[in-house]
């Protein structure tokens, strides 16, 4: 199983304050604001559930306690689930009606997990989706914020770029060139909002080849929503639909994928029974990809437009100003959180060198600190000069 999200590095950012009144599910509000790709919908006729878009994973999670209250009645079965860190025995709940965006219902079997952790970061009880639903429909992600749920392809801009997609083990796989080894096909993983994930033999060949430098260990959570420990690199480049993007932060995993850190940076289509991905930009060939977080923090964003902390990185900046796991950040670098949307508040995070101040609310009391931000390693890598390859364009 995939995991869907890194914590560790990652920044859950937080939008306009005027929708935390109530609890509407807005998808381009949540999506701004998480990061992560987030509709309404409903789950055994309960509705108004936020859900979690996943491509890349194989089924549907469910929260186990919140399974054992509202999925009574239900039919269930036992079934062995491997995932990154541990093999164990899971409950599958059978012919449970899911619907999306108003879409029609649809049955799926869901699989119950303990999904407080993600629940936690994202601020609302989440239901992930996977591919059972998704393989008949069309997603639209916009540049902008939003995912959409669509029985038809939109109207396509002219300047739209065809990307050939397969769907393998009912997961879709697009084309991506890496430094020497040319085209490859990773897993599109929506419920990622990392930047990529590549195998250890992978990441082993394009160390060898200069290609990619280790980073720093992080903490993701997995499709099954365990906290495990990842290891993470810097890889020179790579090139998706003719833009390549440079530095790339890569975590180690069991299976290639590319996340939403690099694809919100497109207007992407995924039109699932053509087997076609429609992506489209500002015209850029050459971009750099978002820098690793240089403060050491893991943050979720609430609603109420506070960042809460949940991890601290060991020497870290934020440890060294003596931040603790319950403090809430009220402003960042002169801005309200509730002004900025999630990639708005990692860009911040990541400028290394930069004094940020920030106000800290712990047990009632506001404190002013100042936080210098710097990276683990070297960012970006001092890389050794490329000998000539044949890298064919995706």
């Amino acid at each position: 199983m995939e995991r869907w999200c890194v914590l560790t590095g990652m920044v859950w950012a937080v939008t306009a304050g005027s929708l935390y009144s109530d609890d509407r599910i807005d998808s381009a509000v949540e999506c701004r604001r998480t990061g992560a790709a987030i509709v309404e919908g409903a789950v055994g006729g309960k509705s108004r559930s936020a859900m979690i878009i996943d491509t890349g994973s194989p089924t549907c999670l469910v929260d186990r306690k919140w399974a054992e209250q509202e999925l009574v009645g239900f039919a269930t079965f036992q079934h062995k689930v491997k995932t990154i860190s541990s093999t164990s025995m899971r409950t599958f709940f059978k012919d449970v009606p899911v619907s999306l965006s108003g879409k029609p219902v649809f049955p799926v079997e869901c699989c119950a997990v303990d999904l407080s952790l993600v629940s936690s970061v994202v601020d609302r009880d989440v239901v992930v989706v996977g591919m059972p639903y998704l393989q008949n429909c069309v997603l639209e992600f916009s540049d902008s914020g939003g995912c959409q749920i669509l029985s038809e392809l939109p109207k396509l801009d002219a300047d739209a770029v065809v990307v050939p997609m397969r769907i393998q083990r009912l997961r879709p796989e697009i084309e991506v060139a890496l430094p020497v080894l040319g085209k490859q096909w990773v897993v599109l993983d929506t419920g990622n909002t990392g930047s990529m994930t590549l195998t250890a033999q992978r990441i082993g060949s394009l160390k060898r080849m200069g290609h990619l430098v280790d980073g720093k260990d992080v903490w993701a959570v997995d499709a099954q929503g365990e906290l495990v420990k990842s290891n993470s690199y810097v890889l020179r480049r790579i090139r998706i639909a003719g833009i390549e993007f440079r530095n790339v932060q890569v975590d180690e995993s069991h299976v290639d994928t590319i996340g939403l850190q690099l694809l919100h940076r497109f207007h992407m289509v995924l039109d699932f029974p053509a087997e076609r991905i429609y992506l489209w930009h500002e015209g850029k060939k050459k971009v750099d990809s978002i820098a690793p977080n240089a403060s050491g923090v893991a943050v979720g964003l609430k609603r109420k437009g506070h960042i809460q902390v949940f991890k601290i990185r060991e020497n870290s900046p934020a440890s060294e100003l003596g931040l603790t796991p319950t403090d809430e950040i009220t402003m960042i670098d002169g801005k309200k959180p509730a002004s900025l949307g999630h990639w708005e508040l990692q860009e911040i995070l990541s400028q290394a060198g930069k004094t940020i101040p920030l106000t800290v609310l712990r047990e009632g009391k506001e404190l002013h600190m100042e936080m210098t931000l710097r990276h683990s390693i070297p960012f970006p890598p001092d890389w050794p000069p490329e000998k000539p390859e044949f890298n064919p364009e995706p």
